[in-house]
């Protein structure tokens, strides 16, 4: 999950350059890193994505109006659209937030999942597959009857193989 935030620079408000939907803040089940400690930021989005393509686009989408490097002539409502535009046309989710509520998502994103499996279950289901136990459904099922035949041909045949013997 990644929090996306509009930076602003400068001092009068006619004057402020936004960089929009700059990711700095990342939310992830092994630790976190935040730079949202500003409070002052006119906006905030959470999307699932990584972020980088919606910051691309939305830096499409404002190209007309680029100060220097990343950074753009707007106003804060402007790149906040281009933002939201940016994900709309990419179809990736995102939902604004205010900036205060950002250490709570932070929090929930890095609570163990409730509905991931067990240890336990895990292991029941590897023991169960073995080496075809990370793949697909769609082979393992297949890989696994053939395999079954093969060994049922094989037994079959060496059954009927010491019946022969026997006989004669």
């Amino acid at each position: 999950m990644r929090i996306v935030l509009p930076r602003t620079v400068g001092s009068p408000p006619s004057q402020l350059r936004h960089k929009p939907s700059p990711i700095t803040t990342t939310a992830s089940r092994s630790g976190t890193e935040s730079s949202c400690e500003e409070k002052n930021r006119p906006s905030c989005g959470v999307t699932p994505s990584t972020g980088y393509d919606i910051e691309g686009r939305a830096h499409e989408l404002l190209d007309a109006h680029r100060k220097e490097g990343e950074w753009f002539l707007v106003p804060a409502s402007i790149a906040i659209g281009a933002t939201l535009e940016a994900a709309s046309r990419l179809g990736e989710p995102i939902q604004q937030v205010a900036p205060e509520i950002v250490p709570q998502i932070i929090y929930l994103a890095n609570q163990p999942d409730p509905n991931a499996p067990s240890e336990a279950a895990i292991a029941k289901y590897n023991k169960r597959w073995g080496i075809l136990a990370g793949l697909p459904w769609w082979l393992r099922y297949p890989i696994k009857t053939i395999a079954a035949i093969i060994i049922f041909t094989i037994v079959a045949l060496s059954t009927l193989f010491i019946v022969f013997l026997l006989t004669h």
